[in-house]
């Protein structure tokens, strides 16, 4: 996929019939200079959606919407305190590693209901498996990006004071998501 796909994929999510990300969100290439590479992010303090336009050669258009919703997950809990059913957000303050992992499963959550509502013959759990295994492909492709992820997983260390994972692990998050769509879709039948 190249950017100008990934826009449009981008602006039809938030239109009509979707209308899964907010219409005010934005999406741009991350800055050269930082520190994340490889992914699409949710940047609290820019407010926009990011990603690594290097990624995009190893992602599928299904992966893409994924990772799309789930970022809009993040905006959502983390700008508007709204969580992944619509629902008010007392704390959405990010500052432990308990914290990040509240946030993660609430994106994952919300991608997966947006994708089950709006594309009900795709695995939400699935795709996100093969969005992962894209990631790792993107990876080794750069020295930089090596340098760059060891260099985030340092100052994480340092902000939450603990070397835990922001990120649960990801074998937890696709169980969840698929106990979700499962219970979900037996819901609906």
């Amino acid at each position: 996929m190249d950017n100008d796909k990934l826009f449009r994929l981008f602006q039809k999510l938030q239109d009509p019939p979707f209308q899964c990300i907010n219409r005010k969100r934005k999406i741009r290439s991350i800055p050269k200079f930082s520190i994340d590479c490889c992914t699409f992010t949710a940047n609290r303090r820019s407010g926009f959606i990011e990603y690594d336009p290097f990624l995009l050669e190893f992602l599928n258009e299904e992966q893409i919407v994924w990772i799309l919703l789930h970022e809009e997950g993040h905006m959502r809990f983390q700008f508007e305190r709204i969580d992944w059913n619509d629902n008010p957000v007392n704390n959405n303050d990010i500052n432990t590693p308990d914290d990040s992992h509240r946030s993660e499963y609430n994106a994952d959550m919300y991608a997966a209901r947006k994708m089950l509502e709006n594309f009900p013959d795709l695995k939400a759990y699935e795709i996100m498996e093969r969005a992962v295994m894209a990631n790792c492909y993107c990876n080794p492709k750069s020295f930089f990006c090596f340098l760059k992820k060891w260099l985030k997983k340092v100052c994480n260390a340092l902000k939450f004071l603990s070397f835990e994972s922001t990120h649960p692990p990801m074998s937890v998050r696709i169980k969840k998501t698929k106990e979700f769509y499962e219970e979900n879709v037996l819901k609906n039948q």
